[in-house]
């Protein structure tokens, strides 16, 4: 068991703080710990994950801001410890102090997943959906407007370690631009487990179909095709849409939404992103005729 003793966190009661424990030679993530509030200035955190003979780095933060995102220090505090090889059980004593380390300096996770033998749907459009395994919310959606070749694939940045997805996906096999329920078309559904950093999933083509959205009232889910410039960012963003836009919202990569703007009535519409620090978001765009499109967004 690795232990850290917290002492003299006062600055931090009432906020959130997330830890990390990762391999110090790989950079792995393979625990992460939330306490949603801190309550003491004191106390601990522990994690089962180390073994003897190996090191680790403990990466945390604490949301000094209350925005449920990581923003670099010192607009959030954040630290790094190092273990050192592990022994056995193993307790670090940490003191606050402002002597903050950038525990994520620009980092993106991907999850990407590998297509293959995917002969049968050559020429067809084929979308896919990353959802929260627990909630159920769509936090991205990535379209391939026609499969060019057997073997490719299709990444997505929003994902977060410590968090679990579900990977929806589906060929327009009857190419109407709809969808309909396998057999009509062919759709499939894998789950991540819980996310550790960059991950990559194999998919090889089956007739294992899922309806996606049985259940849902959902039959013909329509995408929203929308752009965003500049991208990347600064100040201002101009989101433009052939349709008429009913709603925008900003999310973070760990789903919470920092931005929402509703009632729009019109197909641009220009937004200040002067509120948001510097990284990796995701604009969710509604439409009033119902469609929805969701789009990778960096802000400098």
């Amino acid at each position: 068991m690795l232990t850290i003793n917290f002492s003299e966190m006062t600055p931090h009661i009432g906020q959130m703080l997330t830890l990390y424990v990762r391999g110090s030679l790989t950079g792995e993530y393979l625990d992460t710990v939330v306490v949603e509030e801190i309550m003491d200035a004191a106390f601990e955190i522990s994690s089962n994950v180390i073994e003897p003979g190996n090191s680790y780095l403990v990466d945390f933060w604490a949301d000094h801001n209350s925005n449920g995102m990581y923003d670099s220090p010192p607009t959030d505090h954040a630290w790094r410890l190092e273990t050192g090889v592990i022994a056995g059980d193993t307790e670090i004593d940490f003191v606050h102090n402002t002597n903050f380390t950038d525990i994520l300096p620009g980092t993106e996770y991907m999850l990407t997943i590998n297509f293959t033998e995917m002969t049968p749907h050559i020429g067809q459009m084929l979308t896919l959906y990353v959802r929260d395994f627990s909630s159920g919310e769509y936090l991205d959606t990535v379209m391939v407007e026609e499969i060019m070749e057997a073997n490719f694939e299709v990444s997505s940045g929003a994902v977060f370690p410590g968090n679990s997805y579900t990977v929806d996906f589906w060929a327009d096999h009857n190419s109407n631009g709809m969808y309909d329920a396998p057999s009509t078309d062919h759709a499939w559904r894998l789950e991540t487990g819980v996310i550790m950093g960059d991950t990559v999933i194999d998919f090889v083509h089956n007739t294992d179909f899922t309806d996606i959205f049985e259940g849902t009232g959902v039959r013909d889910i329509q995408i929203l095709t929308f752009s965003l410039y500049p991208n990347p960012a600064g100040s201002m963003l101009q989101i433009r849409s052939g349709s008429e836009i009913e709603s925008v919202s900003v999310l973070s990569l760990t789903g919470s939404r920092v931005f929402e703007a509703g009632g729009i009535g019109a197909r641009e519409y220009v937004l200040s992103l002067e509120h948001l620090s510097a990284g990796t978001y995701l604009v969710r765009v509604n439409s009033v005729d119902g469609r929805t499109g969701v789009a990778r967004l960096v802000k400098q």
